[in-house]
């Protein structure tokens, strides 16, 4: 029973540091927010902060895990096969994930870098469609096919990355369009093998 009750009070904390930390964001830049700024707003001591983060990169980083989590999570419900089929609809629910999570990123002055999550999310999508997608194992463990993948994702994400950089002059709508269309026009090399007639 203590240790339930601890743990709910662990996690009570960490929600009023995060809380904190997030309305404090929105009244002035990141690097002005201190520790003392965030334990004063969540009326907690310094000690219960300190407990839980090891400085303020300790909440960004959390937020920017759960981001990257998010997309994951995303990612796992759509079947590999269905995304060279029909794209558009995964493609805009990535954009309305990104256009959330990039302003967050803007706030907290971290856009430079959307170029590393990037990367990280690639290498975990890429782990997922080569281990766990609904393609057949032993097309899965052909290294041409590990190609196709990495260059697939690629393009994806660096459009995307790209946009959020403002390196891209469009709407974030524009961009998904686009790489929908890509995709359906390229998926025939996909299409029209063996394993994907299964």
């Amino acid at each position: 029973m203590t240790e339930r009750k601890e743990n709910r009070n662990a996690r009570r904390s960490r929600q009023m540091i995060r809380e904190a930390f997030e309305a404090l964001l929105k009244e002035k830049g990141f690097h002005k927010i201190t520790v003392t700024d965030i334990v004063a707003r969540a009326d907690l001591n310094r000690s219960t902060f300190y407990a839980h983060y090891p400085d303020i990169y300790g909440i960004v980083d959390e937020m920017q895990e759960e981001i990257i989590q998010r997309n994951m999570e995303l990612f796992q419900q759509i079947r590999f096969r269905n995304i060279l089929k029909d794209p558009k609809p995964y493609l805009h629910c990535i954009a309305a994930t990104m256009e959330q999570n990039l302003e967050l990123m803007q706030r907290l002055g971290l856009t430079e870098n959307i170029h590393r999550k990037s990367e990280k999310l690639q290498e975990m999508m890429e782990y997922d469609i080569m281990h766990n997608s609904d393609i057949p194992e032993t097309v899965r463990e052909s290294a041409l096919f590990g190609i196709r993948v990495h260059f697939f994702l690629g393009g994806i994400i660096n459009a995307y990355q790209r946009w959020a950089e403002g390196k891209l002059d469009c709407t974030l709508d524009q961009v998904s369009s686009q790489i929908g269309d890509i995709i359906c026009q390229s998926a025939k090399a996909f299409l029209e093998t063996d394993w994907m007639r299964e």
